[in-house]
């Protein structure tokens, strides 16, 4: 028999491990479990609320992005977790 599961995203509930987290929008809060590399580190937040999508791909089988800008170089690495 096959395995079943389920995967839940954005669940204040399920944060159980280092790397979740949970984004309360209409409070505008962040609820994060940092992991080991993020705590020993000097973290750095930063989080944008836009209004619109920013980007959106459909039907796309391969594609290559790049940034531009004053601050594309200064853009810290997302969390992994």
């Amino acid at each position: 028999m096959g395995r079943r599961g389920f995967h839940f995203e954005n669940l204040l509930e399920e944060i159980d491990l280092p790397g979740e987290y949970f984004i309360d929008r209409t409070a505008g809060i962040l609820y994060l479990l940092p992991n080991t590399a993020f705590q020993a580190t000097a973290p750095v937040i930063t989080l944008t609320a836009l209004e619109e999508t920013f980007i959106e791909m459909n039907s796309v089988t391969s594609t290559a992005m790049s940034l531009s800008g004053p601050d594309a170089s200064t853009r810290p690495a997302p969390l992994e977790s």
